[in-house]
């Protein structure tokens, strides 16, 4: 028994040491401007992005009247500063590519110290798996207890090899500044606007990733439920131009589990008044100008319902 547990013992020492030794090397030979783990493994982040200052700012203590979950759509379309005005002290907990499952995630771990959670939903990120928003975090987040987590929700394969090798991607950014992009309470603003012709997608959901992504988004509103946390669905204004074939299903299935479960969806993807090269800086995501609207009539409806 003894030298069964020698062998194994020396053979897990073996794999590690040529595992890691395979990373370090891919870590620091490069090929051209791009390192060689950015050739072999195109999936893995290593740079950080603005959920890094994100994290590291939000106060998990703090009894917050709006917590923003979501996708880029949340941490570029919910301005915290917009419901202060209104006597809302908020704070945006969006990431890139965060769906519900990503989201689900984040709210059993940090934002259940909060009145109201705001879940924004955008169709094409809930076509996504929920690896995309991992691999980012992973770059971006020192809280380990945290990513490990995230990876065991997701349990796919890339994520725990990310999470492995995140020692390689630390080192990488050690030097690199932690607010990449101006941020106020994790929202990011930009007041730019088109300025040229844009070309816009034609996007195609994946439907398995839409369905599972809905079952989350009904596990956020039970687990809410379960904590008395008020909960509200918001659909952030798009481009008119902006095609996306599954779109109305994937809408219509979020509308029956709202009203299912008496929580208010709020339904501005396409409804609304804005203007595609005036209120947006690129082909999908509304600039200050178009928060200002969204944020001001979301907050008039969500008084509506409370009043």
């Amino acid at each position: 028994m003894k030298t069964r547990l020698f062998h194994i013992a020396g053979f897990s020492l073996l794999f590690a040491s040529a595992y890691y030794g395979v990373y370090f090397f891919l870590f620091n030979v490069s090929v051209g401007n791009k390192l060689l783990i950015q050739k072999m493994q195109e999936e893995v982040v290593i740079e950080k992005d603005v959920f890094g200052r994100t994290l590291k700012e939000f106060d998990r203590t703090k009894k917050y009247d709006v917590v923003f979950l979501g996708s880029s759509h949340c941490y570029r379309c919910f301005d915290p500063m917009l419901f202060q005005n209104e006597g809302l002290d908020s704070y945006n907990l969006g990431s890139s590519s965060q769906t519900p499952l990503n989201s689900y995630s984040l709210l059993k771990t940090l934002a259940i110290n909060t009145k109201t959670i705001l879940l924004e939903v955008y169709p094409v990120v809930s076509g996504l798996s929920g690896e995309e928003s991992f691999l980012s975090m992973n770059a971006s987040i020192d809280d380990y207890n945290l990513l490990f987590q995230f990876a065991w929700d997701l349990n796919y394969l890339r994520c725990y090899n990310a999470l492995s090798i995140k020692p390689f991607i630390d080192n990488y950014n050690k030097n690199t500044p932690l607010n990449i992009l101006k941020s106020d309470r994790g929202y990011v603003e930009t007041t730019d606007s088109i300025k040229k012709e844009e070309e816009y997608d034609s996007i195609i959901l994946n439907t398995e990733y839409c369905e599972k992504q809905i079952e989350y988004i009904g596990k956020i509103i039970s687990h809410c439920k379960e904590k008395n946390v008020a909960v509200f669905l918001a659909y952030a204004p798009i481009p008119s131009e902006l095609k996306i074939k599954g779109e109305n299903e994937f809408i219509e299935a979020v509308k029956i589990l709202a009203e299912k479960e008496k929580v208010e969806f709020y339904n501005l993807g396409r409804n609304h008044p804005l203007n595609s090269k005036l209120h947006f800086f690129d082909n999908d995501h509304i600039n200050k100008a178009g928060v200002e609207w969204f944020n001001h009539k979301l907050i008039e409806l969500m008084r509506q319902k409370k009043n």
